[in-house]
């Protein structure tokens, strides 16, 4: 039989190619699934984890600072939160978060609190050899902080407590008690701290940084290539501060040298005892009383009407030095109070108009203030500032007067004329849940003073706020610059803790373990389906 040859056995019929595509069909889907089960598995644990918070959270990629700032009126708290990035290139450190959070109620903003809301009062100064008082001034503000920050955050979390003019003016041996005996308090907490961080900050200092915080926060600081700054006035209880930079050229005992960023600059800045609303407004009292000590009319107790307050309004006040035949606070050389002598008097309510406008004028000059402004020899309009902007006590006067930030000298003189035309009765009505309600005719029509008469800043853009920005700010990106200046190395110290935290878990353990077997069985299917 002649041999035949025959295509049959090696040409696959029809149904045998579909059945081979079918079957690399099957494979592919069962590859696919495969993949799709897998991306599911490792979704949900990742969000089961998420839930739990063991694998992430977002302070693990954050780090906190605490600040107590111990001023002259209270002591008030803030808590920092900054952002952790390794992935780009930033010359200083980027703020995330500032707690409070203005924009929010919270438990410890009352009335009297316009311009920051978590604070105690009096301030720290009224609590020499008095432990409990300084327990309740500081304790509730560190439980407050301790809240803000995730607990497992607590043990690398520096906390600064720093003292203004309120501490400044005491004696040695009264500032020593206080600090340690804060300290002491600070201790029981699990935030970390230098010995450094518990000080009183000399006036030079404070200006610093509030010049610091309002042009990192207006982002004049940490770019590339330099720009004008902004020049800061900020008032508070009992000093003010003036602060801006001026050409490389000056030096004398009033400028500092700061390298920031890729930038160095000098920064005038000086800080003025007894010029803060609460000082300049006792300077007044002192004025009117030894006035009325030389016509014979005096004693404890006596009766004292006042042209920058209300008509209808009256209180007992502890004055004090108000009878020194010198009205300038008398200081030793190291600037401590002293005498601490108080009168009692029986403060009465007598608006004029005139007569304030004359006594916030003598409030906002003195000989140290005249002596400031002539020896700096400053010309405004030639030096690298932009603007200024006025901070603090000049900010939270200012809201009460409904004008714009950019309002100009004469818009403020007759907004406080406007506020010391009003009655006792409709200022309590309008503002009666503010601190110091009676006395913002006198604090319009002072802080008008400062900036007209020793400062010669009317022609000057002045820009009143914002109102969140503290010298605080500043004193944690100084004070704590070794902390900051590498935000790449803390983002890879906690990279890799995540790391950790992420190999350990249960679940992620358990899905990686499935993955594995389904991969395997995958491939063991894989390879019976060629055979």
């Amino acid at each position: 039989m002649p041999f035949t040859y025959t295509m049959e056995s090696r040409i696959p019929t029809s149904n045998s190619r579909l059945s081979f595509m079918f079957s690399q069909f099957y494979r592919c889907y069962f590859k696919v699934a495969l993949i799709i089960i897998f991306s599911i598995l490792v979704l949900a644990s990742i969000f089961l984890e998420y839930q739990s918070g063991v694998f992430y959270s977002r302070s693990q990629f954050t780090y906190f600072t605490v600040v107590l700032d111990c001023g002259s009126t209270g002591t008030r708290i803030y808590v920092y939160e900054w952002s952790i990035n390794s992935l780009t290139s930033q010359y200083l450190p980027k703020l995330m978060r500032t707690y409070p959070d203005d924009s929010k109620k919270n438990p410890g903003r009352d009335g009297s609190c316009q311009y920051h809301c978590m604070q105690t009062e009096p301030g720290l100064h009224s609590f020499v050899l008095d432990s409990s008082g300084l327990i309740k001034a500081l304790e509730p503000l560190l439980q407050w902080a301790e809240r803000q920050v995730p607990s497992e955050r607590h043990g690398d979390t520096s906390v600064f407590l720093l003292a203004t003019a309120g501490l400044r003016k005491l004696p040695s041996e009264n500032v020593n008690w206080i600090l340690r005996n804060a300290e002491d308090l600070i201790r029981r907490h699990r935030f970390v701290y230098k010995e450094s961080s518990i000080r009183v900050l000399s006036g030079q200092e404070e200006a610093y940084y509030g010049w610091v915080a309002l042009n990192y926060k207006m982002e004049r600081l940490g770019r590339s290539y330099k720009v004008p700054t902004l020049g800061v006035l900020d008032l508070g209880g009992s000093s003010l501060q003036f602060v801006m930079e001026t050409d490389a050229s000056r030096e004398d005992t009033h400028s500092i040298k700061s390298q920031i960023g890729l930038f160095e600059y000098q920064i005038l800045a000086r800080s003025l005892q007894a010029f803060g609303l609460n000082e300049a407004f006792e300077k007044t009292i002192a004025l009117l009383a030894n006035a009325q000590v030389l016509s014979g009319n005096i004693s404890n107790g006596f009766q004292l009407k006042h042209p920058c307050l209300s008509t209808g309004f009256s209180m007992n006040y502890s004055c004090y030095d108000c009878l020194q035949s010198n009205l300038t606070v008398k200081r030793s050389s190291s600037g401590e109070l002293r005498s601490n002598l108080s009168t009692s008097i029986y403060l009465v309510g007598d608006l004029h108009w005139e007569q304030c406008q004359h006594i916030a004028r003598f409030a906002a000059i003195n000989s140290s203030f005249v002596e400031f402004v002539t020896g700096t020899n400053l010309n405004l309009t030639s030096l690298p500032v932009a603007r200024f902007h006025a901070l603090s006590g000049f900010f939270a006067v200012y809201i009460v007067t409904n004008l714009t930030p950019r309002a100009n000298l004469t818009l403020l003189v007759d907004a406080g004329w406007q506020l010391c035309s009003i009655s006792w009765l409709e200022l309590k009505k309008l503002y009666g849940n503010r601190k110091y309600v009676e006395r913002l005719c006198f604090q319009v029509t002072y802080i008008t003073s400062l900036i007209d008469d020793p400062l010669h800043m009317g022609s000057v853009e002045i820009i009143f706020g914002p109102g969140d920005v503290s010298w605080t700010l500043g004193a944690v990106l100084s004070e704590g610059k070794n902390m900051l200046k590498n935000p790449k190395a803390q983002a890879s110290s906690f990279i890799f803790k995540n790391m950790e935290v992420f190999l350990s878990s249960p679940i992620l353990l358990f899905t990686l373990f499935l993955w594995f077997f389904i991969v395997f069985f995958g491939l063991d299917l894989d390879a019976l389906w060629h055979q």
